[in-house]
């Protein structure tokens, strides 16, 4: 399971984690699609604890395209990040909560060429690689 804000996304996007445990088995728990143009806020509700992991089928450079090294068998989802945030977007991580990211890849954010990240007032732990 994961969360995605859509391509060319215009309407800013408020994600809220209150005791959130996600795991994606396949790509980036979150994905901010390219292009999106919304504002995108993730916001940890203060005194939750949220976490997010990726499994290892996630990497893009064993699993994913093979023009790009991988065997392409997840060509179509790996991410290689437990948040990914893709080419232009702008992404807040916030809140008064605990954000615990585990990787099981490469990273725990990526961030895309253009796009704007922004971490506020966040106990942020990440697991892993």
């Amino acid at each position: 399971m994961s969360i995605a804000v859509k391509k060319e996304a215009s309407g800013d996007a408020n994600i809220m984690l209150a005791g959130l445990d996600l795991t994606s088995s396949l790509t980036a728990p979150i994905t901010v699609k390219k292009n999106s143009t919304a504002s995108v806020t993730i916001n940890a509700l203060e005194g939750t604890t949220n976490t997010l992991t990726d499994s290892a089928f996630n990497n893009a450079d064993t699993y994913g395209s093979t023009e790009d090294g991988g065997n392409g068998s997840n060509a179509e989802y790996a991410e290689s990040a437990v948040i990914k945030c893709k080419d232009s977007s702008n992404v807040t991580l916030t809140g008064e909560g605990t954000l615990n990211l585990n990787c099981n890849t490469k990273n725990a954010v990526k961030s895309g060429e253009y796009a704007s990240l922004t971490i506020e007032n966040l106990d942020l732990g990440t697991v892993g690689k």
